[in-house]
């Protein structure tokens, strides 16, 4: 049956009403973050998905107005994707800190389910728009998984990046404005890149050449997010920030996890790829 023209157009921006649907949401509940979590949860995922609201607007005046401007529509899906990484990164911290010794409520199996769904309809909306521009190859796109307590709890190196995240972001907090700082803001960052990277390169199965490199870089970044907290805890130690035995909480568990994923790491050296 032969379809409208006008019906083709829209449904060459579906992902623009599919994104309205993911800001909405995500955005709604950002409202109600009590006030002392918006500056490492709140304020960031507002940025993120602001600038994702940018480049989508761009990826779409080009589809209307400038029919030329193909490869820079691909170039800007798959700037959108690498975005949504950090949009993905946040959500997770914001669902590990949740529900336990603070204010954030919970959230459900079912909500969690709905958030990640949305956004992996919308990164492969994104990443249909790039093969029909042309891109050579598939743009890498991230999935947003709604892992439980206990997909976590079953791997050990998560379950101390879990534990290394909510210590970090615990102190962060009750220190308050004062203590918002550079070395604070980058610590933050750190664990939560971490334990996004840690996740990915655990959910990634070796069966060829592009999965061994993409789990490898990823188990590398969080390797590399944990070197780099030592400077950040070194400073704020130095200024009395971290009670001793908190200190020696974190430090531990930095030791832990780099020792964790390194023995990943050799392990994966040793292993032959698997079949598909």
């Amino acid at each position: 049956m032969a379809i409208r023209a006008s019906e083709r157009r829209l449904s060459e921006i579906e992902y623009e009403n599919t994104y309205t649907k993911v800001y909405t949401y995500i955005t709604e509940r950002v409202k109600n973050l009590p006030r002392r979590h918006m500056h490492y949860i709140g304020e960031p995922m507002n940025r993120k998905l602001n600038d994702i609201y940018r480049k989508i607007m761009k990826c779409t005046d080009y589809f209307l107005h400038d029919k030329g401007r193909g490869a820079d529509r691909a170039r800007l899906c798959a700037e959108i994707a690498k975005d949504f990484e950090e949009v993905i990164a946040i959500s997770y911290m914001w669902w590990n800190i949740a529900g336990k010794d603070n204010d954030i409520k919970y959230l459900r199996d079912n909500q969690r389910q709905y958030w990640a769904a949305q956004v992996n309809r919308e990164l492969q909306l994104i990443a249909g728009v790039a093969r029909k521009c042309g891109r050579k190859g598939n743009i890498e796109v991230p999935i947003m998984r709604p892992y439980t307590k206990n997909d976590i709890c079953d791997v050990v190196f998560l379950e101390k990046l879990e534990e290394l995240q909510r210590v970090i972001y615990k102190r962060a907090v009750k220190l308050g404005k004062e203590y918002r700082d550079a070395q604070m803001e980058v610590l933050v960052q750190l664990s939560r890149d971490a334990f996004y990277n840690a996740l990915e390169g655990n959910t990634v199965y070796i069966t060829d050449e592009k999965t061994t490199k993409k789990r490898k870089r990823h188990l590398s970044d969080a390797v590399g997010n944990l070197y780099a907290m030592s400077r950040p805890v070194r400073e704020l130690a130095f200024v009395g920030i971290w009670p001793e035995q908190e200190l020696e909480t974190i430090c531990t568990l930095v030791t832990d996890c780099i020792k964790l994923l390194k023995a990943v790491q050799n392990s994966d050296r040793d292993r032959p790829a698997e079949s598909a």
